[in-house]
């Protein structure tokens, strides 16, 4: 069903036959919807509508974590939330019970980065990251890098437990130095802790953001790298 909102000019919400309408800043989107809903219980149907919740529940994590969120909103498409991108992106991904290593948490098209020790250990999660002026030129502006990423932990101990939690893991470095290797620790919580006991696997997503000096402006960004424990 639509809903009208505001006057007889006013925007739609709902859907309408066989479109789908959202609004997103103000401006009402209509979107097609597939044919395939008029046969919602095939096998592919099934699959994807169980991906397509993983998806969510894995972006939800990365939303709760804010550097993430503004970033992937400075990011996104025109007239797309930050989280329908993060989900559109990561559906793709995904498990149809869990998400996979091959996950991201930050958007498509950063710079290349990579850690060859990433892991979490059981109090911290610990990398050591390579001089970043290997992997990209940087202005002279650059100044901070803020890592941001999440924790997945999955493959519960008990019958009837949550499939998988997604726990935010963030830290800011103002005057970080580029040209250098940096060692990286990151404390886990008590909750995250606590959660290590009860799931068997670990799968940790971290990426990093280069800021100005302030921290507000975003210089670059990097894909996000995993490891699963």
């Amino acid at each position: 069903m639509a809903i009208l909102i505001g006057s007889v000019l006013g925007n739609f919400r709902g859907k309408l036959g066989n479109l789908a309408a959202r609004i997103i800043e103000g401006r009402t989107i209509f979107a097609a919807r597939p044919s395939s809903y008029d046969d919602p219980m095939t096998p592919e149907q099934i699959e994807y509508r169980s991906k397509l919740g993983t998806a969510a529940k894995f972006s939800s994590g990365i939303n709760n974590v804010l550097t993430l969120r503004k970033l992937w909103k400075k990011m996104r498409p025109p007239l797309m939330s930050a989280f329908s991108y993060m989900v559109q992106q990561n559906v793709k991904l995904v498990g149809t019970e869990a998400p996979t290593a091959d996950c991201i948490t930050s958007p498509p098209n950063g710079f290349l980065y990579s850690s060859a020790d990433l892991t979490v250990a059981e109090a911290n999660v610990t990398a050591t990251i390579p001089a970043l002026d290997t992997f990209i030129s940087l202005p002279p502006e650059a100044s901070g890098v803020k890592f941001a990423g999440v924790i997945s932990y999955g493959d519960p101990i008990n019958e009837g437990m949550e499939e998988f939690v997604v726990t935010p893991i963030e830290k800011e470095v103002e005057g970080y130095n580029f040209s250098a290797q940096y060692s990286l620790t990151i404390p886990l919580s008590s909750v995250q802790v606590n959660l290590a006991t009860l799931y068997q696997r670990k799968t940790v997503y971290l990426g990093l953001i280069v800021t100005d000096e302030g921290g507000s402006e975003v210089i670059a960004h990097s894909d996000s790298i995993s490891a699963v424990v």
